[in-house]
């Protein structure tokens, strides 16, 4: 009923309009009355539903006015859609929307885009929009004026979900995949199978991607189409683009690519030139890495309370067989009483700072991989390796496998170990196992680095 809007004052009608809450910052005002210029009630209603339109067109341009192409697409689709319709009244949603994209997309504005429809495209303003807008214009029409959904506004409530499911580290990755994949697919209409496996062979051919990391970014895209279906965006009952696709990795890249362990020389030989350049820190961790086989991010993490009893408690780990406590070598005891000694910010190695995933280990560890590059070694050895040489002189030195799975954090592969066995039965020969680890000097010298210490002095720190 148009008649709500009319009101009587100083004998002129007026149309009065409530301003929507989320526009009335930038319409200035909290409602809007618009004079009908007449004292007649039968043509002021009747010039009140063109007075409603005009009103709507500015609150719809207002709400327009700020935000992504897609997101102001969709905004606009969600407009049209739901623009109430009363007799009399002109939907004006579909035309403020193609005009308001014209001032942005096209240069001349709407002048232009309303000169080109007379001219070229019979009074079509959306093909004129189109045709002069370049990509922009055309996703936005796409979007708000043929009702085709966009992918780019639901990432961020998929990726506040995915942080909760996986490393924080892992979900940026899997981020900045979905979001390569949007830069191709903007629109779920254009996501099918065939589209999707060419685009993920271009990845592999154009952008040198081995088949692995395209894998991975696969991985992190069809947690956010599992998303897209959870909501309703895409049918739940569709074909699944991603369905079957498999990226097959060549047998000369996988050899090409593995790791290798590092020799007891080599380790020795980067402890030592370490120390000589001064950084005490990463020798130290070489050391650490050295006699307990442990990862990197495992060996950043250690705070003072977990020395104990002349163990390491290792709990910041990867899997939930790597939750363990690692006796120390009789050549780590000096370095770890030198580490506790400090206890500055609670942590063993305190002068390392976290990235932003909260993870210590990055800057460190690319420091050692500059002195690893120094030293004349290849892709295929990284600070991991040092955990290849643990388990290679473990073996070497006839432990049995349960131990040195003990040892180093990794799942018991038999049935008896690895479902019945606990790490109790094993704690009492650990210390046996560990002291068979050997290295040239200096990192296995015995003498004034490596001074004797007892479990004594390594106790209290709980």
């Amino acid at each position: 009923m148009v008649s709500r809007y009319i009101k009587l004052q100083h004998n002129r009608y007026w149309a009065r309009f409530q301003v929507p809450r989320d526009v009335r910052e930038a319409l200035g005002k909290s409602e809007e009355w618009v004079n009908l210029h007449t004292d007649d009630r039968k043509l002021a209603e009747a010039r009140a539903p063109r007075a409603a339109s005009d009103f709507r067109a500015r609150v719809l341009e207002a709400r327009g006015r700020a935000g992504t192409v897609e997101a102001d697409a969709l905004m606009w689709r969600r407009q049209i859609e739901n623009e109430p319709s009363e007799p009399g009244s002109v939907s004006v949603a579909p035309e403020v929307a193609v005009l308001l994209a014209a001032d942005r997309y096209v240069r001349g504005g709407r002048q232009a885009v309303l000169r080109a429809a007379d001219l070229y495209h019979e009074g079509n303003e959306v093909e004129a929009l189109a045709a002069m807008g370049g990509p922009q214009a055309r996703t936005f029409i796409d979007i708000a004026i043929r009702g085709l959904k966009p992918l780019r506004p639901f990432v961020d409530p998929w990726f506040t979900r995915r942080r909760s499911e996986v490393e924080p580290k892992t979900a940026a990755m899997d981020r900045t995949s979905v979001e390569r994949f949007i830069e191709a697919f903007p629109l779920t209409a254009k996501v099918t199978k065939v589209a999707v496996s060419d685009w993920a062979q271009r990845r592999k051919t154009d952008d040198n991607l081995s088949p692995t990391t395209v894998q991975r970014e696969m991985s992190g895209i069809r947690s956010f189409w599992g998303y897209l279906k959870e909501r309703g965006e895409v049918p739940d009952d569709g074909p699944d683009p991603f369905g079957g696709l498999r990226f097959r990795v060549r047998q000369k890249d996988t050899v090409r690519a593995k790791r290798v362990g590092f020799t007891a020389a080599e380790v020795a030989a980067l402890f030592k030139v370490a120390r000589e350049q001064g950084d005490e820190e990463l020798a130290d961790l070489i050391a650490l890495a050295a006699f307990t086989g442990a990862r990197r991010e495992e060996l950043c993490a250690l705070k003072v309370e977990d020395v104990r009893d002349g163990r390491l408690r290792i709990a910041d780990t990867k899997t939930e067989a790597g939750a363990r406590e690692v006796p120390l070598h009789p050549h780590l005891k000096p370095v770890v009483a030198r580490l506790v000694a400090r206890q500055k910010g609670g942590f063993l190695l305190a002068g390392l700072d976290g990235n932003k995933y909260g993870k210590r280990g990055d800057g460190i560890g690319k420091r050692f991989t500059r002195l690893k590059d120094s030293l004349g070694h290849d892709k295929t050895k990284v600070f991991h390796s040092i955990r290849h040489t643990v388990v290679h002189l473990l073996e070497s030195a006839g432990t049995p496998e349960n131990l040195t799975a003990d040892i180093v954090g990794h799942k018991k592969r038999t049935m008896t170990y690895g479902l019945y066995s606990g790490r109790g039965a094993t704690q009492g020969l650990l210390g046996g196992a560990i002291r068979k680890l050997s290295y040239p000097p200096p990192l296995g010298e015995k003498g004034k680095q490596h001074r004797k210490v007892s479990n004594k002095s390594l106790r209290g720190h709980r």
